[in-house]
């Protein structure tokens, strides 16, 4: 493996990877609906790539708002064992309360 003759300084060093950043998205304007929208890429909300219609909009309503039902879903079905279980705990202790209170 080769060696290096000097060391690189620390200036010298950053100076080159100064030039090694990431450039953000460029979102142009789509024609039909002037939404943002990356560049050569079909827009989302009406459905049209350089002035044609691609993709019928009821297509990607439908699939945008499955997805967020199903993450809803999801989330829910999290949460409901953990609000069962702990329901059914708070029933029994309040019960075995009553029980103990009676005698």
């Amino acid at each position: 493996m080769a060696e290096q003759k000097q060391k690189l300084s620390r200036s010298r060093s950053r100076k080159r990877r100064g030039q090694d950043k990431i450039s953000s998205v460029k979102l142009i304007q789509c024609t039909k609906c002037k939404s943002k929208i990356p560049s050569h890429m079909v827009c989302p909300v009406c459905g049209t790539y350089k002035n044609q219609e691609l993709v019928k909009t009821s297509t990607i309503k439908t699939k945008v708002t499955s997805k967020k039902a199903e993450k809803s879903r999801r989330s829910e079905e999290v949460r409901d064992p953990d609000q069962k279980a702990s329901g059914e705990a708070k029933e029994s202790s309040e019960t075995n309360g009553s029980e103990t209170k009676s005698e």
